[in-house]
């Protein structure tokens, strides 16, 4: 009866720190997946704001940059810092106007976001600690 008790609790102390590796990392893959999901989800978001014309707009035309990047972090989840955001849209170039049928692309990048932060510097490259997403739109 004492050998049974003893390898019982052996096979427990060898299995259960394992166990438990397994499931935070299945948890840290899910919570990579949600704010991929996330930002993917703002991007496209906010592509298609950018897209339509005098959409909330404080002047006739386009949203702006700083519209667009409200959009985007309106749409992001609370866990995501302030500050951390970068949003980028494909810029016409210079002295053209944003006219119907072009394309619009819009780049959400997060970065530092501190589970992210953390791991990776305990881990090294193995998790990337910015997210970057895209997402076109024609303008309408």
């Amino acid at each position: 009866m004492r050998r049974e008790v003893g390898a019982v609790a052996l096979e427990t102390a060898l299995v259960l720190p394992l166990t438990l590796l397994l499931i935070a990392g299945l948890m840290l893959a899910g919570f990579y997946v949600l704010v991929g999901s996330a930002t993917e989800d703002a991007a496209r978001d906010a592509a298609r704001f950018a897209s339509i014309p005098e959409q909330a707009s404080l002047h006739s035309g386009y949203p702006s940059l700083v519209e667009v990047t409200d959009r985007v972090e309106d749409r992001l989840p609370s866990f995501v810092t302030a500050g951390s955001v970068d949003v980028q849209i494909s810029q016409l170039p210079a002295g053209a106007m944003a006219l119907p049928g072009q394309v619009v692309t819009v780049t959400v990048t997060l970065s530092d976001v501190p589970l992210f932060e953390a791991l990776e510097s305990m881990l090294g490259s193995v998790i990337p600690s910015d997210i970057e997403r895209s997402a076109t739109g024609r303008r309408e």
